[in-house]
């Protein structure tokens, strides 16, 4: 069994998706986002890292699978990702769990065939791949989605 925290971060929200994967399953456990609505940027930094921190003490996952920062249009949401996505990968180096990191491109490949996949197509498969019904925060089946694709990438 490993459970596997999948992460999503942005610049006003983080997805937080956890799964389970044994025996070739993949099955889901929970999801969160971590709403950052914080107006400034170290009181956003910092709401992340305590609370992402008591999501990990709590739920303590085997691994660690983050979406990796790409590009953005907007320079000032792309700087304040690339900070919040530090942050993450700070706390749970510090906590000691393992971390991996993977391209928007990969986990789109992964879970839909194809790394140009648009939002849509890639929440319909995390959602028929997960069996989960209604809806969902686009950021935590975008998080579930970075998890299925930490399974994969370990054979689990």
């Amino acid at each position: 069994m490993a459970l596997i925290l999948g992460v999503d971060p942005g610049s006003r929200h983080v997805g937080l998706g956890l799964v389970n994967a044994e025996h070739h399953q993949i099955t889901f456990k929970t999801a969160h986002i971590l709403s950052l609505k914080n107006p400034s940027v170290p009181d956003r930094l910092g709401a992340v890292l305590g609370t992402f921190m008591d999501y990990l003490k709590e739920w303590k996952p085997d691994a660690v699978a983050v979406e990796d920062t790409f590009h953005s249009k907007n320079v000032r949401s792309l700087v304040v990702m690339a900070r919040v996505s530090g942050v993450i990968l700070g706390a749970a180096r510090h906590l000691g769990y393992p971390l991996y990191l993977y391209t928007p491109a990969v986990v789109k490949k992964t879970v839909t065939g194809t790394g140009q996949a648009d939002k849509e197509q890639v929440a319909y498969m995390v959602k028929r791949y997960l069996n989960l019904t209604g809806d969902a925060p686009q950021d935590a089946l975008d998080a579930l989605a970075v998890a299925i694709t930490h399974a994969h990438s370990q054979g689990l």
